[in-house]
């Protein structure tokens, strides 16, 4: 429990990194956190972590490894059914959309998100934000629509959840909304009214810093469109203060370029070309810090590639039987489960043979164990040959292999046998103290059924076996195959 809360602390360090724009630092601790989430089975706070990864590749700039995040962590919930983490991917997908103007497409994923949070979260002043979120980017898209009763709707939600829970750093971004709402209607009284107490809110609004510069843009816009160039010179001063407080690249950038529309819109040519100047010294800054960024974010990635195939190869060897190269026991205990899951999900067959070589003792004593090694190596590679195509085999020791197959009937299963027996026939496998005609034998037991629920693989090879033994005593070279039956 102390590694787990170790990691959740860890996360709320690199979210604050978030939330004050220290990207760089924020990039390196979610790196980690993802990994020992995953390892430690942290499903939500891995989810988590790809969200404010994506959300700080965003605010670095990198728009297109923000977006590989937010899919992937998609990907991640559903395949981990991490439930209440997909409607951050849903918001910050849609918010991309919104930035480039396709609405539609925005509004589709706010609502998929409106429907992963109401679903699953509770809301509470722990997932008041998400709510808040949500609701906002639903009733921004209905203004953009012009369904301004639809809007109305969820910025009167909005307001509710950010009196009650008391989140007052998304009352700029709220009110922000409602303005443009009020514009769009031609609603001069609204705006004259409220435009000194939106200027306000922007001067208090930095602790919502990850939205504050976007809300500052839009709102900047307004100010340049209706003219109100005193109140853009507030807005201005209180963006830099901001600006230089977070030390932020992308904000430098983005307040000279106000600052060129602002002069230029009121002919101020000397100030315009000198802003020109300063906003190409911070683009060129930007530009070197998101090189770094990528390649930094390209190290981390092969990185844990590398790592991860590393771990791959460690569990594969670990499942491999060293002798003669099929799968071994520990490989079996983890995939029997699986298959048995998937057949009684699907309502389909599930098939268990036990092989066992003849008069392999004799073998051994006759011919050495050198001999008896080589001949299990022969007998392994045919088996794998011959079932691969329908199933899996692992080797459980000595001269006793299993196979387990899926969706498979008496046919199938005497088709693999009767193969098996006839191949092995062939390969002439000396064993001269073996019955019959001198050659290494096999005896097989299968059984198959459609598994009931309280059923597991064990009962299946528990009858396999008995069905072994009993083509063991007619003499081996044979099989048995019956259909499990309590």
């Amino acid at each position: 429990m102390a590694g787990k809360k170790d990691i959740r602390e860890l996360y709320k360090q690199a979210y604050e990194h978030v939330r004050n724009n220290h990207y760089e630092e924020a990039v390196e601790m979610l790196q980690e956190i993802m990994s020992r989430a995953e390892k430690s089975g942290e499903h939500y706070l891995c989810a988590r972590a790809l969200n404010s990864l994506g959300v700080s590749y965003s605010g670095i700039g990198n728009g297109l490894m923000a977006l590989d995040c937010f899919l992937r962590g998609l990907e991640y919930a559903t395949e981990h059914k991490v439930e209440g983490a997909a409607h951050y991917f849903y918001n910050n997908i849609g918010s991309r959309y919104q930035e480039l103007g396709n609405y539609d497409q925005a509004l589709s994923y706010f609502a998929l998100a409106q429907l992963d949070l109401e679903t699953f979260l509770t809301l509470c002043e722990e997932n008041a934000l998400n709510y808040i979120v949500t609701y906002m980017n639903l009733a921004d898209c209905y203004r953009y629509h012009g369904a301004f009763e639809r809007a109305e709707y969820y910025f009167a939600k909005t307001r509710e959840v950010i009196e009650k829970y008391r989140v007052l750093e998304y009352v700029f971004p709220l009110e922000l909304c409602v303005m443009h709402m009020h514009m769009d209607q031609k609603d001069e009284s609204y705006v004259s009214e409220h435009l000194p107490a939106l200027i306000k809110y922007a001067a208090d609004g930095k602790k919502n810093l990850p939205d504050y510069s976007k809300c500052v843009r839009q709102l900047a816009n307004m100010l340049l469109e209706g003219k109100q160039y005193a109140y853009l010179e507030e807005l201005l001063s209180a963006y830099e203060q901001v600006a230089n407080d977070s030390d932020s690249v992308q904000m430098r950038m983005l307040l000279f370029e106000l600052r060129m529309e602002y002069f230029k819109a009121i002919e101020d040519e000397e100030r315009y070309r000198e802003a020109c100047v300063n906003h190409s010294v911070w683009y060129q800054r930007w530009r070197q810090q998101e090189n770094e960024e990528t390649i930094l974010a390209m190290n981390i990635k092969i990185q844990l590639r590398k790592a991860e195939l590393d771990m791959r190869e460690v569990q594969k060897k670990s499942e491999i039987d060293s002798l003669t190269g099929v799968k071994n026991r520990y490989a079996l205990n983890r995939e029997e489960k699986i298959m048995m899951a998937r057949c009684k999900e699907n309502e389909k067959c599930f098939a268990a043979g036990i092989l066992d070589l003849d008069s392999f003792k004799e073998l051994n004593a006759t011919y050495g164990h050198m001999e008896g090694d080589e001949a299990l190596r022969r007998v392994a590679t045919l088996l794998h040959q011959v079932i691969s195509p329908y199933g899996e085999v692992y080797r459980l020791g000595g001269d006793e292999f299993i196979t387990i197959i899926e969706d498979a009937d008496e046919r199938i299963c005497e088709s693999i046998a009767s193969q098996l027996g006839e191949a092995l026939k062939e390969m002439h496998i000396a064993n001269a103290k073996a019955m019959g005609d001198g050659c290494l034998t096999l005896s097989q037991g299968f059984c198959y059924g459609v598994p009931k629920e309280q059923q597991t693989a064990d009962h299946f090879f528990a009858k396999a076996d008995r069905l072994l033994y009993e083509a063991k005593h007619t003499g081996g070279n044979t099989y048995v195959i019956r259909k499990y039956e309590e």
